[in-house]
């Protein structure tokens, strides 16, 4: 149970981090299409047990200006 806890913990650092890094850098954040809180997003991909993957928007110098964190969702 440890081990999963630590690895947990690790896996919200490293998106804490990345998030930070994409508000210095001027990036407009996005839970689904909508603009998040650093704070909901990390809640939505690691707290819920759904998947997301990441959409990158890039302005017409290829900077990226845009994530968007898109929820996975399995097809029956």
């Amino acid at each position: 149970m440890k081990k999963r806890e630590d690895t947990r913990v690790q896996k919200e650092q490293a998106l804490i981090r990345e998030l930070e890094i994409y508000r210095e850098n001027g990036c407009i954040i996005c839970l689904n299409g909508r603009p998040s809180a650093p704070q909901r997003v990390i809640s939505a991909c690691l707290r819920e047990k759904s998947s997301y993957m990441r959409d990158f928007v890039s302005d017409d110098q290829m900077r990226i200006r845009k994530v968007d964190f898109i929820e996975i969702t399995e097809k029956e």
